[in-house]
């Protein structure tokens, strides 16, 4: 993936857990680099087996760019011991999915997650 530096730094408006799944479906659809592992379906399956509970971020910046990071937690004591997380092994990976990332989106997002323990 190339990121560039086509815009100022991104200025992130709100984040909302987890992700409002229409929300999440359309952006989905209107990235062309967007994987199977970054959509709303997949995580379903995930939360489906029981184990995991959605996580999802869908981040709004003020520029009225949004993005969703798919994340998940185990359920039970362990989740709340691990918190929110990556896809587990086995379920492919996630990353941040919309079009128009850069280099600035990316650097937000990362912030928050860091800021939040992910």
């Amino acid at each position: 993936m190339t990121l560039t530096l086509a815009r100022p730094a991104a200025r992130l408006a709100q984040a909302a857990i987890p992700a409002p799944l229409h929300i999440w479906d359309e952006l989905v659809r209107s990235d062309r680099r967007a994987l199977v592992t970054q959509t709303p379906l997949w995580t379903k399956a995930m939360v489906e087996t029981g184990t995991f509970i959605d996580r999802s971020r869908l981040y709004e910046f003020e520029d009225g760019r949004r993005f969703v990071m798919p994340l998940a937690r185990r359920r039970g004591p362990a989740g709340v011991v691990l918190g929110d997380q990556g896809f587990p092994n086995g379920w492919g990976i996630g990353g941040l999915v919309g079009p128009g990332i850069d280099a600035g989106v990316v650097a937000a997002v990362f912030a928050d997650l860091r800021a939040s323990g992910v």
